[in-house]
């Protein structure tokens, strides 16, 4: 078993954990980030730009730049397939035993600990009647966006033609008390105007629907994007009760028009549905064996309402979305915090 000294450790390398490592590494500090999959980068990494003729600040691109940043930092280690399996210890003399490639076992000594791992895309399966996995050309938002990454095009999965009529359906497993998930995700207004926006840009007679419960349009010049949206895309408030797909492929969605009280039954090309954010699925699991507590929704909770970076255990800190739903904005703006924490405690130890 190798063992090795570190002045910090973060867990997960998405953008919260490299943003944090680059943090606590800029000020001279030697920092080992743990990442489960083969490469950092995480959620953020399998975006589009969804740039049109302008920006869209959706932050692909800042994702990019910090993957090379925080490989190229001599003050940071960086060991993927790798997964914490104890911890002991306290505030400036952990002890975490690691396990690499499911048979490398590694203990490393550290003073503090930085817990971003982050989130997982909420499974579409969990609402059978919107068809994913039973349409061919039903797709979660994420699928979307690693279809335009990996292509530069989007095509229906049924026949590889290009579609003609899409509908984004909004709040999938999001504000849902029927499967627990009673919280707003924040990002999915977001990601599904911006990606229907570049759609449109590149294919200029798409026709888009969006349905939706509310929109959600804070952040910096958001809420003038959202309204230009509205000039070029169809907004119906409501939440589709079904989908199914006939034998070409093309899609029957139906929903509720409240202000005439019936259901409403349309064809699409395409159906995405913009999924929410939920806690990894071995959260409970990581809080368990750091010691570190988890809120109503399930995801890792802060200390209190004005400490959202602190924990319940001294030396252990919340960076990004594991401790509920941001946009990447957001979790660079958590993860800084996060390692000006860490550097604050270190800098006394």
């Amino acid at each position: 078993m190798g063992s090795t000294e570190s002045a910090a450790l973060v867990i997960g390398g998405g953008v919260a954990g490299i943003t944090a490592a680059l943090g606590i590494a800029e000020s001279g500090f030697a920092v080992s980030v743990l990442e489960r999959e083969e490469d950092i980068g995480g959620h953020g990494a399998r975006l589009c730009c969804k740039a049109t003729d302008v920006c869209r600040q959706c932050g692909a691109c800042i994702v990019a730049d910090k993957i090379e940043q925080v490989r190229a930092h001599p003050n940071v280690s960086i060991l993927t397939r790798a997964e914490l399996v104890n911890l002991s210890g306290a505030m400036g003399d952990f002890d975490a035993a690691i396990v690499r490639d499911k048979s490398e076992e590694l203990r490393i000594r550290t003073s503090a600990i930085v817990v971003a791992t982050g989130f997982a895309p909420f499974d579409a399966r969990q609402k059978p009647e919107l068809g994913y996995r039973t349409c061919a050309n039903v797709l979660t938002g994420l699928e979307l966006e690693e279809q335009i990454r990996r292509t530069g095009s989007i095509v229906r999965p049924s026949d590889g033609c290009r579609p003609a009529n899409i509908a984004f359906v909004q709040c999938v497993g999001s504000r849902d008390p029927h499967i627990g998930n009673d919280y707003c995700s924040r990002v999915c207004c977001k990601y599904a105007l911006r990606m229907a926006s570049m759609l449109q840009a590149r294919i200029p007679d798409l026709h888009v629907t969006v349905f939706y419960m509310d929109v959600q349009v804070g952040g910096k010049g958001f809420y003038d994007f959202y309204q230009s949206c509205r000039d070029t895309m169809r907004f119906v408030r409501a939440i589709p009760v079904g989908v199914v797909e006939d034998g070409s492929g093309s899609i029957e969605l139906q929903y509720e028009d409240t202000t005439r009280g019936q259901v409403v039954k349309e064809p699409f090309d395409m159906v995405v549905l913009s999924v929410g954010m939920v806690p990894a699925a071995d959260a409970g699991t990581l809080a368990a064996m750091l010691g570190i507590g988890t809120n109503g929704s399930r995801f890792f909770a802060s200390r209190d309402g004005t400490e959202a970076n602190l924990t319940n255990v001294d030396g252990i800190v919340l960076a990004g979305a594991c401790q509920g739903p941001k946009d990447i904005e957001g979790s660079i703006a958590h993860a800084q915090a996060a390692a000006l924490r860490v550097v604050a405690q270190l800098g006394v130890s």
